[in-house]
C-alpha cells in the first residue's frame, strides 16, 4: 500500500518570513540553521513580546509550544528532534539573550533562555501520518 502522506509543511512560513524580510535565508535578525527548518532570532527579552506577537500573528495562532509537541503528536523526544533534524518540521525559536560580565570584566552575550513553537498543521499532519500508517499495518496483520 502506498501512503497518501497527510503532512504539509505550513504555508504561513511564508508569511513569517516577510515580516522578517527574509532573503535567500537570510536576515539581519532571523537565521535558520543549515539543513533544518529551525527560524532562530536572538535578542534581549525586550524583544521576546514582540516575537510571540509576530509569529502569533502569522501562523493565525496556530502555534503548539515545542515541550507539548512528541505528546501532543504521540512520539518519542527522539522522534520529535530525528524530524527536526533532518528539516522536516519547523520550529520557531527566540534566544532570549543577555549581556554578561567576564571575571577581567569584559562584556559579552549568552543565551538566557529558548522559547520555541512548532506549527499546529505540521503537528497534525504527522500525527495522522502515524494514524494513517498504524491503520494501514492493522489491517495487513488482519490478512
Amino acid at each position: 500500500y502506498i501512503i497518501d502522506h497527510m503532512f504539509e509543511f505550513d504555508p504561513r512560513i511564508t508569511k513569517y518570513e516577510k515580516i522578517c524580510y527574509m532573503v535567500d535565508g537570510k536576515s539581519a535578525v532571523v537565521s535558520i540553521d543549515p539543513g533544518t527548518r529551525i527560524y532562530r532570532e536572538k535578542g534581549p527579552e525586550i524583544n521576546l513580546h514582540r516575537w510571540i506577537r509576530d509569529v502569533q500573528e502569522a501562523f493565525d495562532g496556530q502555534l503548539i509550544p515545542y515541550e507539548w509537541v512528541a505528546d501532543y503528536v504521540g512520539v518519542t523526544r527522539a522522534s520529535l528532534l530525528k524530524k527536526i533534524k533532518k528539516g522536516n518540521l519547523t520550529v520557531l525559536v527566540f534566544e532570549m539573550q543577555e549581556e554578561v560580565r567576564g571575571v577581567l570584566g569584559s562584556k559579552r552575550e549568552r543565551m538566557r533562555r529558548e522559547y520555541k513553537y512548532v506549527p499546529q498543521k505540521e503537528c497534525d499532519g504527522w500525527r495522522s501520518d502515524l494514524i494513517e500508517k498504524l491503520r494501514i499495518a492493522r489491517r495487513n496483520n488482519k490478512k
